[in-house]
């Protein structure tokens, strides 16, 4: 098979997406040696060629002669809008050659003569439009339900996301497959000495002192504000720890530094904002909070707390959407709304050590059942399931 896929993502990353498309093109690289690919990006003419991501993609591309880059030319932003507003008039055939599959793991696609796969990783900006950033609301709403409908096959994150995308978009159940994401081998448990520990923290601007970690980009969805006020009845009620958040600005950002703000003038600073922790740092800082905390909205899969879960955090999740399904028994649900219910989650916790020695012990078992070689045979599965269903 020649299959296209739009790398653009992990050239340039930015969140969920970007650590998606980068971890299953390189399990795809290493579960198949047989058929070609063509990794289609964008912003060529302005790419940083320093980034850990193009590091990664350069070495993708020297050690596995089955895939090739081919670079959209000029600017990022002419490529975005070629693919955001004029993908009729260019199809993507222009760029890739003649290919047999296009796959597009980002939600939406340009026109093609091939097979074509998306990959919809939720339908936040649907189910929870107040939340969602307004140009890209609107843009989705636009575009996916077209590009659904076209699409021979729909991968979604969980069986959750399957269900909203057979609900809101009114997609037939046989054309959407349920193909789960992973955690890299990198995450997994790390035990720091004293020193080693101090020298992380220090790295990342924590104190040292006990912490309660978050991992996400700023914005509504992941219900930070309710976070940050539950984390501070623990500290009126004279809990030791700090609260971190690892995550870029995203959008409608305002409120959640503002209750920070409130819970630090109070107490003196208690909430940290780490902007973006490096995957290298990641690991470790995951391993030895005292809890991990994804209290979300709405989630179509939640890579935060499985990762998390491999690396032995204690996980509190919410207990809505697909993080059930991700955590299983490996983590203590909250309701996501109920502020007193995520401060109690949290004191279950931290008080009761027996508890988060289970989670600990638990979260890595559970993490195993998800992995990017399973990820990559599900995807493998559903370009074959395309080309058969063609020759049918």
């Amino acid at each position: 098979m020649r299959v296209a896929i739009d790398y653009t993502t992990a050239i340039w990353p930015g969140a969920g997406v970007a650590r998606y498309t980068t971890q299953l093109v390189a399990a795809l690289a290493e579960a198949d040696a047989i058929n070609q690919y063509t990794l289609l990006y964008g912003g060529s003419s302005d790419l940083p060629h320093n980034t850990e991501s193009w590091t990664m993609a350069e070495r993708l591309f020297a050690t596995h002669a089955n895939f090739r880059p081919r670079p959209i030319p000029g600017p990022l932003k002419l490529a975005l809008r070629w693919q955001r507003f004029a993908p009729r008039l260019l199809p993507a055939e222009v760029f890739s050659g003649k290919v047999d599959i296009f796959h597009a793991p980002d939600f939406v696609a340009p026109a093609t003569r091939a097979r074509l796969i998306i990959t919809v990783h939720d339908l936040s900006f649907l189910v929870m439009p107040e939340c969602a950033e307004e140009g890209l609301r609107r843009y989705l709403t636009a575009t996916l339900p077209r590009c659904a409908h076209h699409a021979d096959l729909i991968l979604a994150d969980s069986q959750a996301t399957r269900r909203d995308i057979i609900s809101y978009l009114g997609i037939g159940e046989e054309r959407v497959w349920v193909v789960y994401c992973g955690a890299d081998a990198r995450f997994r448990p790390i035990n720091l000495s004293d020193a080693e520990r101090a020298a992380l923290l220090l790295r990342v601007g924590l104190p040292a002192s006990p912490f309660v970690l978050a991992v996400s980009r700023l914005e509504p969805r992941k219900n930070f504000v309710r976070l940050i006020e539950a984390f501070g009845q623990l500290v009126a009620a004279g809990y030791p720890h700090n609260l971190a958040f690892s995550g870029r600005k995203g959008w409608l950002y305002e409120p959640i530094f503002a209750a920070a703000e409130r819970v630090n003038a109070q107490h003196g600073q208690r909430v940290f904002f780490l902007d973006h922790v490096s995957d290298a740092d990641l690991p470790a800082l995951y391993s030895n909070c005292a809890a991990f905390a994804y209290p979300s909205l709405y989630e179509g899969f939640g890579l935060p707390p499985l990762e998390a879960m491999a690396c032995g955090s204690p996980v509190l999740v919410s207990n809505t959407s697909s993080l059930p399904e991700v955590v299983g028994d490996a983590a203590v649900q909250v309701s996501p709304t109920d502020t007193d219910a995520i401060a109690d989650g949290l004191r279950r916790i931290l008080d009761d050590q027996q508890l988060a020695n289970t989670l600990r012990q638990r979260g890595p078992q559970q993490a195993a059942k998800f992995t990017w070689e399973k990820a990559a045979a599900g995807v493998l599965a559903a370009y074959g399931e395309v080309i058969s269903d063609k020759q049918r």
